[in-house]
């Protein structure tokens, strides 16, 4: 777990405790829910991979307490019913449990129930009867006949769902309105970045102007947001009772692919595109490891370098760049990093 887990910080002595005893039952996977992807607005506030969820009957359900969010618990029964009911709704491949796993999911409840306190404390809610109408809506225009059917099959109710719903919107409509607002991007801003960027465009400025908006718009969101979450964390007393339980065993090496094309198991893919600065500023700093011994791959999505490698990882690639993976565990991570955080990742990969 990161900075926010330690251990160095108190529970409140008016803690309290979640349980719920419901049990998961077995269901089916099906395509069918992925339209209700839409209802899932936590993008604003990390960036979440996806992967799919075993639904497995069991007599057990652990209500052992994880983690206590400013005297509130989170339990290892919460942590794997959300968990299970978030990949349920968006219906993705089991290959990105590797991508997401419970450590990472339950820093995003943290960061949720923070944003939902501090709401609260501003006066900020959204009506449940507003939220299960919006719902249903999506719900009826889906045209999913046995949507239902699927969510009883899965372990979950129809009011777990709603209440899955009410949180999510209403932490989506605080962020915007309290945080995020109106983000503007000049045509100079937009311009610097084209100039900067300007062998990797394959069209004029003006061709490519609001695209550049666009994505510039999105760097200034997730810093904003980064900085609010971060300043809530700071304020908050966070402690970690009990490391979460994983349930995810890593998949198999790709070895008839991987050496198709003589790319060994310890290897990191260095995943990215000459016109994003991310990785551009990365580019140095995997050269250094490169130089200190590290294995490095590189695939470049604009100009085509190594692309053909690509379908080894077409499981686990989520088009975003940077990204890193690790050769043979499929492990994954985006975003620009420091070059000891990439190091770290490396070693992983390698071991």
């Amino acid at each position: 777990m990161g900075e926010p887990m330690a251990k160095n910080k108190k529970t409140k002595n008016n803690k309290k405790t979640t349980k719920n005893n419901n049990k998961t039952k077995k269901g089916k996977k099906t395509s069918n829910n992925k339209f209700l992807i839409s209802i899932i607005v936590i993008a604003a506030i990390a960036v979440i991979a996806t992967l799919a969820v075993k639904y497995n009957n069991t007599e057990e359900i652990s209500d052992k307490e994880i983690v206590s969010v400013d005297g509130n618990v989170i339990t290892q029964n919460q942590l794997d019913r959300e968990y299970s009911l978030f990949f349920f709704l968006t219906g993705y491949p089991e290959e990105y449990k590797q991508v997401l796993t419970k450590d990472i999911y339950l820093e995003q409840m943290i960061n949720e129930h923070l944003i939902l306190q501090d709401a609260s404390e501003n006066g900020f809610e959204l009506s449940k009867e507003e939220t299960d109408s919006k719902l249903e809506e999506i719900i009826e225009k889906s045209n999913v006949s046995d949507f239902g059917e699927d969510l009883t099959e899965a372990g979950y109710s129809r009011e777990e769902l709603s209440g899955y719903y009410n949180k999510q919107a209403t932490i989506a409509a605080y962020i915007n309105q309290s945080v995020v607002g109106n983000i503007n991007v000049s045509n100079k801003e937009a311009y610097e970045l084209y100039k900067a960027n300007e062998a990797a465009f394959n069209s004029s400025f003006s061709e490519s102007k609001e695209d550049i908006k666009q994505y510039i718009a999105s760097e200034k969101q997730k810093q904003l947001v980064n900085g609010y979450v971060e300043s809530l964390k700071m304020a908050a007393e966070i402690e970690l009772l009990e490391e979460a339980q994983e349930e995810v065993e890593p998949s198999e090496p790709e070895d008839e692919c991987l050496s198709q094309y003589g790319v060994g198991a310890d290897a990191v893919v260095f995943y990215h595109a000459n016109w994003c600065p991310h990785c551009q500023n990365m580019q140095p700093i995997v050269q250094q490891l490169i130089d200190e011994g590290y294995k490095f791959v590189w695939i470049e999505t604009t100009e085509g370098v190594n692309t053909e490698l690509s379908e080894c990882f077409e499981d686990v690639i989520q088009g975003a760049v940077p990204q890193f993976i690790c050769a043979g565990t499929k492990a994954s991570q985006l975003g620009e990093m420091s070059k000891e955080n990439l190091k770290e990742f490396a070693d992983k990969c390698a071991a």
